[in-house]
């Protein structure tokens, strides 16, 4: 087949899968609903074709067939601009969060490409969620100390050591043999 004396048009298929701010499980209900319409109104702006819209509470999968003269960055950006603008103005409980998309999103190109794979890979570079550290100086008296990260993981500590970084996810005993940590009652 010639390529260039072709009357078909060609399209490349597009996988872009993005989420909200913090993760924040807010993709549901009406707002769900609105932001499909919002997608499919920018595809017909954007002159490209929606295969696949999968709308889950914390994240988007758009798959999207697009004429190679429309960048993928284009593509992406103006829908989250868009839908950014559109949703906060309509549901004010998204204005609680400073953003509602990430800067990130992750856009493969390919046709044989499930949604389910995409998904995998954009969760695979999401960096794991921040781990609580302490900072704790040697005093006299044994300190007590809040721990900073996510609440479930928040617990209250009685350290005595030089210098301490706790961090949650690891086991503290095995790495600081001199530290005397435990935890006090009630959390």
């Amino acid at each position: 087949m010639d390529i260039h004396n072709s009357d078909e048009p060609w399209y490349i298929t597009y996988h872009f899968v993005w989420g909200p701010m913090r993760s924040k499980a807010c993709l549901v209900g009406d707002i769900a609903s609105r932001l499909q319409a919002l997608v499919e109104e920018k595809a017909d702006v954007l002159s490209f074709e929606t295969r696949t819209l999968i709308i889950m509470p914390d994240r988007v999968y758009l798959a999207a067939a697009a004429p190679p003269t429309l960048a993928p960055h284009r593509i992406v950006c103006q829908i989250k601009a868009l839908t950014s603008r559109a949703l906060r103005d309509e549901f004010p409980e998204l204005t609680r969060i400073p953003t509602l998309w990430t800067r990130a999103y992750l856009v493969v190109a390919g046709d044989e490409l499930t949604a389910e794979e995409v998904i995998r890979r954009y969760e695979a570079t999401l960096s794991p969620r921040r781990h609580a550290v302490v900072h704790v100086r040697r005093s006299r008296f044994p300190t007590e100390v809040k721990t900073f990260g996510h609440p479930r993981n928040s617990r209250r500590l009685d350290v005595r050591s030089t210098t301490l970084h706790y961090d949650l996810t690891t086991n503290m005993k095995d790495m600081y043999s001199d530290a005397k940590v435990r935890t006090l009652p009630g959390e």
